[in-house]
């Protein structure tokens, strides 16, 4: 998926972890505790308590549900970031905007990942949306409502718009935009707050499905590279 030009550049270093020795038994004798229950599905999904509650998504299909994903504040996923994120230039500071802004960075973009139960690096969903070819002129600074363009349109430069990213299922980019709506109720120097929802299309190649989607998402912006205006401060420097 598309990110801002600076994240792309954005490189973190990986936690190290390390193994102390293990500790010998007490000697004292003692009732031994009760076996504890193998760990549920459930339990292996649970994002942890560092882990942000970023969107909530609905699929009507292939497979319809539910889904919660989550925004990482200390950077382990995907190139430092996710599984869920946000990025705009408005919280870039004044030496970051010389180059975002006249770089053509889109104002603001959205993206919800749902990743594999247990976590790991791979997402089973994800979905987005990206302020594309728009301009700040075009989307300030607050609440607003925007139209998502058509993907046959999304080059189109007289269409104006946000984009819907292909949406991810399975890790298969399988379902093209048709159009839809962008509402953000919060947008400061904290994060973004909205929803969005289209429907899409399968694409030609792989079958005839339409899927719907909404989603509603509420991100605190985090703050690095290229957000040196962000004022958040819910990112965790390992």
């Amino acid at each position: 998926m598309q990110t801002l030009k600076v994240a792309g550049a954005l490189a973190l270093g990986l936690l190290i972890a390390g193994c102390g020795k293990k500790e010998e038994a007490p000697t004292e004798t003692a009732a031994a505790p009760a076996e504890a229950p193998a760990e549920s599905a459930a339990a292996a999904a649970d994002p942890g308590k560092d882990l942000i509650k970023a969107c909530e998504i609905e699929f009507t299909s292939p497979e319809p549900g539910k889904f919660t994903t989550y925004w990482d504040p200390r950077g382990k996923r995907l190139l430092g970031e996710g599984p869920s994120i946000v990025h705009s230039t408005y919280w870039a500071n004044e030496e970051q905007r010389k180059i975002l802004v006249p770089g053509k960075t889109p104002p603001l973009e959205v993206s919800c990942g749902v990743m594999k139960e247990g976590g790991g690096s791979d997402q089973v969903y994800a979905v987005g949306v990206s302020s594309g070819d728009l301009a700040e002129a075009d989307l300030p600074f607050g609440p607003g409502t925007y139209p998502i363009v058509a993907q046959t349109d999304a080059n189109n430069p007289k269409v104006k718009g946000f984009i819907a990213w292909p949406i991810l299922y399975k890790e298969q980019p399988l379902f093209v935009s048709d159009g839809g709506t962008v509402t953000i109720t919060r947008f400061d120097d904290k994060g973004v707050a909205g929803s969005f929802e289209f429907a899409a299309h399968e694409q030609p190649v792989l079958g005839k499905r339409v899927i719907k989607v909404k989603a509603t998402f509420d991100m605190p912006c985090r703050g690095y590279t290229g957000e040196g205006a962000c004022k958040a401060g819910k990112a965790i420097v390992d």
